[in-house]
């Protein structure tokens, strides 16, 4: 499900991929889903604290902007200048305190929790 949908999507599609290559390697990722959310935040272990995942998030933030999609959220300095859509919200897996923290700082807010599951065959 999740690699045809990165492989197809592009920025005008409803669900796109952000990413951040190294000498030809993709190292970090971003997912904006069908239906609005974005998810699967990933940055290759050898690349982390180098700032590609506040990068990606920030670059998202502006494409939705242009996309006039509106989110609710405040930047550092307490002032309400970002509007982000209701509906646009980040999943991040509990105790992920570092995608945690970088959304927080960017001024997005956590308002809700989901609880996942999965299910296996038997046959």
């Amino acid at each position: 499900y999740v690699l045809p949908m990165i492989c197809n999507s592009s920025p005008t599609s409803r669900c796109c991929c952000f990413g951040i290559e190294v000498d030809g390697t993709l190292t970090a990722w971003i997912l904006k889903y069908l239906d609005g959310p974005l998810g699967m935040l990933f940055v290759e272990e050898n690349h982390r604290r180098k700032g590609y995942a506040k990068a990606l998030v920030l670059h998202v933030m502006d494409f939705l902007k242009a996309e006039n999609i509106k989110i609710n959220c405040s930047n550092s300095d307490g002032n309400n200048n970002k509007q982000l859509h209701a509906q646009t919200f980040a999943y991040i897996v509990d105790d992920n305190e570092a995608s945690e923290k970088l959304f927080y700082d960017l001024g997005w807010q956590r308002f809700s929790s989901a609880d996942w599951v999965g299910f296996t065959s038997t046959s």
